[in-house]
């Protein structure tokens, strides 16, 4: 899903995608990774209980981590969920 699509789909009010994307780089920056018994890695974002992602390799678990905190970011917009930390500044819980 692109975050135009996203738009479309929820166009009760136009996402400042911009700042989404300022706010998930500054979150990317907290993120966490680990290798598991199973060999596989493990990211995650320390301040966003739920983020994180599970992968073959650093790389893999990172893009993957990337697509979720984008994807869970605009959900927690659209549903107004007003419970995000302030990141670098960034406060998306106006939006």
């Amino acid at each position: 899903l692109t975050s135009q699509g996203y738009n479309a789909l929820v166009s009760q009010k136009p996402l400042p995608m911009q700042l989404v994307e300022r706010y998930q780089k500054a979150a990317m920056k907290r993120a966490g990774v680990k290798q598991l018994d199973d060999m596989s890695w493990f990211a995650w974002v320390p301040s966003l209980p739920g983020v994180w992602a599970n992968d073959p390799s650093v790389k893999e678990s990172l893009t993957t981590l990337e697509d979720v905190l984008l994807h869970w970011l605009l959900m927690k917009i659209v549903d107004e969920d007003r419970d995000l930390p302030a990141l670098d500044g960034i406060d998306l819980n106006v939006l």
